[in-house]
């Protein structure tokens, strides 16, 4: 085996594993902030919701508005070191939550954990860089399913952790697994060679005047649209889906159970198939899958609004799980294509901004529309914008997405 398939390899099982233990601790302990802040922080009951939606926002919004900027230290001064940078930090922002005492002082340390951003956007940029062309795409799909497959654990662990012991348990072990994050980046991660000439006009122009420039080029704003639009759509049933479990469920003593259970069959959906989709991608063109991706999403969800059991719903939960998996791997990828060596980190910066936004615009326009409409409306909106987004991107998206075929 050369040295160079062993390099790529060992840096992509590094990543993954990176992964894995970032997305793990994040959801090991994000659901349980407001159990956190009742329990263990003294929260009056009166004030849980407005410090609990306090806590779980001003996170999103730093990161958000950070990420672009980091994405431009990163190709300015070196990946690696931000991506040292960031695991540090988090790990530094988790023992900070270990330690608070009151509701206002985990509010702070929230908004340091913000500050801490940029793991997702470098890792995305180093993998494009360093995997093989005919790689990327099981690459990117490998990586999805590690975030997935983290967001599955780490509910199951964290809940159990809270249950029999105390959510500051939580906070020890997400800080040891991002001080191992930090440990495995510096010893086995290595910046890759910039031996590509920046030729795109995309990350030129992000690299010298700045984010608002990229955003004048049509093919990377097509992907960050496809980005904020996918995971919007893709969130739209989170808010609704417990509370819809549970009346299938006819309000028996296991529904929080079920909703728990059907919640990590999704994400194992996810975790098996994303690889697939990524290969699907690289040997059928990205576009191509992005938009198939899209429309059989569209008819699992559509799909999601008729079962009248519980036992069915799962079944269609992970056909649904199995289909939206390939959006993600897919607008990854796309973006790869649309952008240069040079300005890539900075451009999925960029990505992981319009996708946190749509991630946390979803729910709140999803329960918004159960509340007017009923649940299972949201389910069949989420279906009809699929379609809609699907049917937008076969005829706005610029021809370099587009692949040798067109579509």
């Amino acid at each position: 085996m050369s040295a160079k398939v062993f390099s790529w390899k060992v840096t992509l099982f590094v990543f993954c594993l990176d992964w894995l233990l970032m997305s793990g601790s994040y959801t090991l302990m994000f659901p349980f902030l407001p159990v956190y802040l009742k329990n263990d922080l003294n929260c009056p009951p009166e004030d849980l919701t407005f410090w609990s939606s306090a806590c779980f926002s001003v996170q999103f919004v730093f990161s958000a508005l950070l990420s672009p900027f980091w994405g431009r230290i990163a190709d300015r001064y070196g990946r690696k070191l931000m991506l040292i940078r960031a695991s540090s930090m988090l790990a530094l922002s988790y023992f900070i939550c270990m330690l608070v005492r009151t509701p206002l002082e985990l509010f702070l340390a929230r908004i340091f954990m913000g500050f801490a951003c940029g793991i997702t956007p470098v890792i995305l940029s180093m993998n494009s860089d360093i995997m093989p062309k005919n790689k990327l795409g099981f690459s990117m799909g490998l990586l999805q399913s590690m975030n997935i497959l983290g967001s599955v654990i780490g509910p199951l662990a964290g809940g159990a952790i809270a249950q029999y012991l105390s959510v500051r348990y939580t906070f020890a072990i997400t800080t040891c697994a991002l001080s191992l994050v930090t440990v495995l980046s510096l010893i086995f991660i290595h910046e890759p060679e910039q031996n590509q000439k920046p030729t795109a006009a995309p990350a030129e122009a992000l690299k010298k005047n700045g984010t608002l420039a990229v955003l004048k080029q049509w093919p990377v704003l097509f992907v960050l649209i496809t980005a904020f639009a996918g995971m919007m759509i893709m969130m739209l049933p989170v808010a609704i889906l417990t509370p819809f479990i549970i009346s299938l469920a006819h309000g028996g003593s296991h529904g929080i159970l079920l909703s728990g259970a059907i919640f990590s069959l999704y994400g194992i959906a996810g975790a098996i198939t994303s690889p697939f989709w990524g290969t699907l991608g690289q040997r059928r063109g990205f576009f191509r899958m992005l938009v198939i991706a899209m429309f059989l999403s569209a008819i699992a969800s559509l799909l999601q609004s008729v079962p009248g059991s519980i036992a069915t719903f799962a079944v269609v939960n992970f056909i649904a799980g199995v289909c939206l998996s390939g959006i993600v791997p897919m607008v990854n990828s796309l973006l790869v294509r649309a952008t240069a060596q040079g300005g890539r980190t900075a451009a999925f910066g960029l990505l992981y901004s319009f996708s946190e936004l749509g991630s946390g615009s979803g729910p709140a326009i999803g329960g918004f529309i159960s509340e007017m409409a009923g649940p299972r409306t949201t389910f069949i909106c989420a279906g009809v914008m699929l379609f809609i987004a699907a049917v937008a991107a076969l005829k706005y998206a610029p021809p370099e997405l587009r692949g040798r075929k067109g579509f």
